[in-house]
């Protein structure tokens, strides 16, 4: 069977410290979460997190770590997080014949479906940074800061704020600081990905495309928007909603509202405070990571996992 590409995606890991705590750092308060979330010091048993519980009308999304691992030697954990598979429950299609099967009997007789994803802890630097697997339709890493921030601030009470921040070639901060005009955006999302959008945006903005989308079951939904007018042969900035639209997507992604993750592509083209030279940026692209291929056989083994996701880790934390 053919190799599978796998991406991965760098985040720095933050806990504020509740005042009776304020000796304790970001890694100090790590360490103590993942001791209580391993699953030996739970007699065996995860620590099982509905992310959707307050959530009116909306499948569950029960959350659990099954795997703790610490390297003492590379100061890393190496870790698992799944999430249980809800709602529509997919088909199996067996190998010798298209005639398709169920899996609601198979649930019945051996259990949940689950979806896992793979993400590794390096502290040897005195800092947490988080190494997270890019799985659509597994836990994202605002799962695992969903999950951490349980652990942290409501279980152990340690933590009052939890907070993890995506890596990328610009910042957020100084792109929100610097951005003054949008000449254009192009924005590729799949259906199910609008529904990670901050719900006042994506009410605002994204309504009609969900619309869209359901009616004609498209896989996945392009928008180019252009926002620039010729004048006298020189372009110029319009009046528009792009740069309102832009900017508050923006700020929803650096608050972790909106999930950057959700997006295929995010490409902007737009000017600066400093310049009015038109420049551009692909937000998903220019996010620090890395891609691994990894054999269809191998993809329940975490050794070999971490034997192809090391080297790329190595270079990153050694470059910090």
């Amino acid at each position: 069977m053919p190799a599978i590409n796998i991406t991965f995606n760098f985040y720095s890991v933050l806990f504020k410290p509740r005042k009776q705590h304020s000796n304790l750092n970001s890694v100090e308060i790590l360490k103590r979460v993942l001791h209580y979330i391993t699953p030996v010091n739970l007699d065996n048993k995860v620590h099982l997190v509905d992310r959707h519980k307050n959530r009116e009308n909306t499948n569950p999304r029960h959350l659990f770590v099954d795997s703790v691992v610490f390297d003492y030697v590379e100061r890393r954990y190496k870790c698992r997080i799944g999430v249980i598979r809800e709602g529509k429950t997919p088909m199996l299609k067996p190998y010798d014949t298209y005639q398709l099967v169920s899996l609601d009997e198979m649930k019945q007789k051996y259990g949940d479906l689950v979806e896992v994803t793979h993400f590794y802890i390096d502290i040897s630097k005195n800092k947490v940074y988080l190494c997270c697997e890019y799985n659509f339709y597994g836990p994202r890493y605002s799962d695992i800061e969903f999950y951490f921030r349980n652990v942290a601030h409501t279980m152990l009470e340690l933590a009052r704020e939890t907070k993890f921040e995506v890596h990328l070639d610009i910042s957020l901060d100084k792109l929100l600081k610097d951005l003054k005009n949008v000449f254009s955006f192009e924005i590729k999302v799949e259906p199910a990905g609008l529904e990670q959008i901050e719900p006042a945006i994506r009410n605002h903005y994204f309504s009609g495309l969900r619309s869209f989308g359901s009616l004609v079951k498209t896989r996945a939904l392009n928008i180019k928007a252009f926002f620039d007018i010729e004048e006298k042969g020189k372009l110029i900035k319009s009046d528009n909603e792009g740069t309102t639209l832009v900017k508050r997507l923006l700020r929803s992604i650096k608050n972790e509202d909106t999930d950057l993750g959700s997006f295929k592509n995010l490409i902007l083209e737009y000017t600066t405070e400093q310049s009015d030279d038109i420049q551009s940026i692909n937000l998903i692209k220019n996010q620090k990571g890395f891609e691994i291929s990894i054999d269809s056989k191998s993809l329940n083994s975490n050794k070999k996992w971490y034997e192809l996701v090391k080297p790329k880790m190595d270079d990153f934390i050694s470059n910090l």
